[in-house]
């Protein structure tokens, strides 16, 4: 897992790292409050399961782990034998998941009936341990966990806090908002965290978070990357007054700053931003990133104005090579179902057919489930690699079984891209890990192919 904090990020950096998460800000599932857990499963095979979690053989650990997942709430006898297992240093050197980040998967299976024994990690004397447990928490998403988590806020090291800020953000309780506030203005605190904290604030779109991240946008005496981050946030939470803010700064000179405004202003929604960033993206004088932001910008808006626009200037061969990636990019956001249809013919070998491969996980048009199926059967591994990332995102069982059949594709991440959508699909014994997801599942996320060809703004 470790999330490392302890820098502060060129704007273009740190895009990275929000990249997938923005994306995913305003989808999560609702908040529970935990009910009557499941009988737990006493049977001789978890007994033997939990005996096995201290085997000498890290793999032996690292299977009893998966298994125990499996059982879901039915296992929760096993979860202080899977929490010692978040401290497991094993470090593996091939594409093999190591126990701590099996128990991790197996803990968030689990669900509500590890949540007090998570909560009690957090004041665990091993950093990895408080670390996994505050990412769970916000995985699991039970409110019981919001004021532990504040009170952890406090957590000296930076990898606690940047998974306790992220938490909190997906558990998304208001309570949090003052707390994650005052985490920002703390300027003892790692600048990446704080503007994870802001990212956080993003996804509680309550009037106090939205007033302090307009005020941390209009301070020029902030640090420049904060003010990035506001304006982003700003465009995460959709509310009343959020596109006013964004439009009032967006005239600035500063060109991160201005991405980061025009990339927010995309996010909002609101009509008005329409005519702003396509005027941007007309003028070739702007700096290019500025015009790719806007781009991005125009397809989160899903104005029909926006989709008319962007597939006319896909077409303009003597438009930056760039610029255009990031248009054909952002048909994916559109929803439009001409806009997903241009972006699939792309897919036969037209001179974007790249930008358009990495695009695939964007679509959210349902339609587009029988070519995504299609797809999984092209030669190029990269189209079967992100068509599977985008059924994965999609849901939907009719793409099982023509994803269980590249479970065991000769490319390792085509495999481990199957295996995650089927894990979203059916559930256990599929694995985003397995496969060569490897440790974090590195090669399923693909942030590289999420700067290289969608710039920093998805």
């Amino acid at each position: 897992m470790h999330w490392k904090c302890s820098f502060i990020p060129s704007v273009a950096t740190a895009a990275i790292g929000l990249a997938v998460i923005v994306a995913d800000a305003g989808e999560k599932g609702p908040v529970v409050v935990s009910g009557q857990p499941e009988k737990a499963d006493l049977s001789r095979d978890t007994a033997r399961l939990i005996v096995d979690t201290k085997s000498p053989d890290w793999r032996v650990r690292a299977e009893a782990a998966r298994k125990l997942g499996w059982k879901r709430a039915q296992a929760s006898s096993a979860v202080p034998a899977l929490i010692r297992l978040l401290g497991d240093k094993t470090l593996t050197e091939s594409d093999e998941v190591p126990p701590a980040s099996r128990a991790s998967e197996a803990l968030a299976l689990i669900g509500n009936p590890a949540v007090a024994a998570l909560i009690d990690t957090l004041a665990d004397e091993d950093s990895d341990r408080r670390e996994r447990a505050a990412q769970l928490l916000g995985d699991v998403r039970d409110n019981r966990a919001v004021a532990p988590l504040i009170a952890a806020l406090s957590d000296a090291n930076k990898d606690v806090q940047y998974s306790v800020v992220d938490s909190l953000g997906r558990l998304g309780d208001p309570r949090a908002v003052t707390a994650l506030a005052k985490f920002v203005l703390d300027k003892t605190k790692d600048n990446f965290c704080r503007g994870m904290a802001l990212r956080s604030l993003g996804a509680i779109p309550t009037p106090e978070a939205v007033g302090f991240l307009t005020a941390i946008l209009k301070d020029e005496g902030q640090v420049s990357s904060l003010r990035w981050y506001a304006a982003i946030a700003l465009g995460t939470t959709r509310a009343r007054g959020a596109a006013e803010a964004l439009l009032r700064a967006s005239g600035v000179s500063d060109k991160d700053l201005r991405y980061g405004i025009l990339f927010g202003l995309g996010r909002t929604g609101d009509v008005r931003a329409v005519p702003v960033l396509m005027a941007v993206l007309k003028n070739r004088d702007e700096d290019a990133l500025v015009r790719r932001a806007a781009a991005i910008g125009l397809g989160r808006s899903r104005s029909p104005d926006a989709v008319r626009y962007l597939l006319n200037a896909i077409e303009d061969k003597s438009e930056i090579r760039s610029v255009r990636q990031s248009m054909m990019a952002a048909l994916a956001f559109t929803g439009d179902p001409v806009a997903t249809r241009r972006l699939f013919k792309e897919l036969n070998g037209g001179d974007l057919k790249s930008a358009a491969v990495y695009a695939l996980p964007y679509i959210s048009d349902r339609a587009a489930i029988a070519p995504l199926v299609d797809a999984l059967k092209k030669q190029d591994p990269k189209v079967r690699r992100f068509a599977a990332k985008a059924l994965r995102n999609l849901g939907d069982r009719r793409a099982v079984e023509p994803l269980k059949a590249l479970v065991n594709d000769v490319d390792p991440s085509v495999a481990a891209n199957a295996r995650g959508a089927l894990e979203r699909i059916e559930g256990p014994p599929w694995s985003a890990l397995d496969g060569g997801g490897g440790p974090g599942g590195t090669r399923y996320e693909d942030s590289e192919a999420t700067l290289k060809i969608l710039g920093p703004f998805p």
